[in-house]
Formats: C-alpha cells, sequence, structure tokens
C-alpha cells in the first residue's frame, strides 16, 4: 500500500529496495538486512547507492546513519519513516526533504511480523510519511520547493 501510494503520488520509480529481506523485499533488486539468497548485497550502509534511486524504509535506529549516508553520496532517494516531531532524524527529514507525504497510521497500514505477533507486541501508534530526499549536485539549496503539509504541520494533514 505505502509502496504504491508513494509511487503515484510522487512520480518516483526507485531502482533498488534497500534494508529488506526476500520475504519483503518491494523491487527485484534488493540489498538485504542478513545473508540469505537473491539479494544483491548485505548491509546497504556500506553499499554505493550512486546511480540508484533507493527505496530506504529503514529500522528506526538506523535512520541517522541513513541521512548520513544520503548526503555523502549526493542522491535522491525515498525514506519511509513514522511521524516522530520530537527526534532529530525526524527535524531533518521535515527540514531537507523535497515532498512528503502522510499514509496514515502505522498499526492500521503495516502488517505485525509473525515474531512480533508471537510475543504480543504491537506497533506504535505513530502515522508514517514518506520522504523525497534530492541531496544531488546543486539541489542543497532548492530543497524547500514543493512541500506539503507534512513539513510545517504534519500532524494536521487529513489522511
Amino acid at each position: 500500500m505505502i509502496f504504491r501510494q508513494t509511487r503515484s503520488q510522487m512520480n518516483l520509480n526507485p531502482t533498488i529496495d534497500l534494508f529488506s529481506q526476500h520475504i519483503n523485499n518491494l523491487l527485484p533488486r534488493f540489498m538485504s538486512t542478513i545473508r540469505e539468497h537473491e539479494e544483491i548485497a548485505i548491509d546497504a550502509l556500506n553499499q554505493t547507492w550512486k546511480m540508484e534511486i533507493p527505496w530506504i524504509h529503514p529500522p528506526i535506529h538506523l535512520l541517522p546513519a541513513v541521512q548520513k549516508k544520503i548526503e555523502e553520496q549526493h542522491i535522491e532517494v525515498m525514506i519511509i519513516a513514522p511521524l516522530w516531531p520530537c527526534q532529530i532524524w525526524y527535524s531533518e527529514l521535515v527540514n531537507e526533504n523535497v515532498q512528503s507525504f502522510i499514509h496514515g497510521w502505522r498499526n492500521q497500514i503495516l502488517e505485525l511480523e509473525t515474531s512480533l505477533i508471537k510475543k504480543n507486541l504491537k506497533l506504535s501508534s505513530s502515522k508514517i510519511c514518506s520522504f523525497l530526499m534530492d541531496r544531488g549536485p546543486g539541489k542543497e539549496e532548492d530543497t524547500h520547493d514543493g512541500l506539503n503539509e507534512c513539513k510545517t504541520y504534519p500532524q494536521e494533514q487529513q489522511i
């Protein structure tokens, strides 16, 4: 749902899915979080993302490292992250994106993994956002054009 909605809303065609596994990859080309089969590489943070338009839905604790990698490689990416305004990484996503979109409540649009169900754990009730980041050459100064309400007043945007 998030993948199709983001591609349609932002007119984006990602070329590689980072931080996924063969059971949940959204694109034929993906980098896995663990060594399996069919992935083109493991440990996306230690690979180059140049010449790609990455789809990135990382573990939350890796968001600062992902942001640093985007800045270092000067590329366009799509990041999926929760709407958590009090986090430093969230402020950077909001201030540096060229386009953003709120999808809805996390617990209504994401499926629980079997391991979470077995442990009787639930997803937080935050909303999920897509952020189009374009850090390509010459883009650093132009990152505030075309922002929707997710940038300024994300908690008030209607789903």
